[in-house]
């Protein structure tokens, strides 16, 4: 179960930060209709939240579990 979330772990914090030239990011701003600058700035903030949440589920489960 420890390596589960050792890689739970690093698939957390691998998601922080997005590069401009990822697909998803030119998808979304055009499915969307967003100006790249906003997309640049609200994918940045989303994508730091994403990671934290998914590091502190990684923590509790990390307290349950092990």
């Amino acid at each position: 179960m420890g390596l589960v979330i050792a890689m739970l772990a690093c698939a957390s914090g691998g998601s922080m930060i997005f590069h401009a030239n990822d697909d998803f990011f030119w998808v979304a701003t055009s499915t969307l209709e967003i100006d790249t600058g906003l997309g640049y700035k609200s994918f940045s903030i989303a994508s730091v939240l994403q990671a934290l949440t998914g590091l502190v589920v990684v923590f509790v489960l990390k307290l349950i579990l092990l």
